[in-house]
């Protein structure tokens, strides 16, 4: 959990130093849900024993 919050802590950082009319905001949605759809499966992966049998391709 502390690796999972690093990245979205730096993954914010970037985020509050791009220039406002350089922001490209449907990209940076894409890339969150993917990011929190990737750690849900992980999550309970984990919690549940579950084996993932397809992978999904994360950026």
């Amino acid at each position: 959990m502390v690796l999972t919050a690093q990245q979205l802590q730096r993954e914010y950082d970037k985020y509050l130093v791009t220039p406002q009319d350089e922001r490209d905001y449907q990209a940076e949605v894409d890339e969150l849900n993917e990011f929190v759809i990737t750690e849900t499966e992980g999550f309970f992966d984990s919690m549940l024993g579950v084996a993932r049998t397809k992978h999904r391709k994360v950026k």
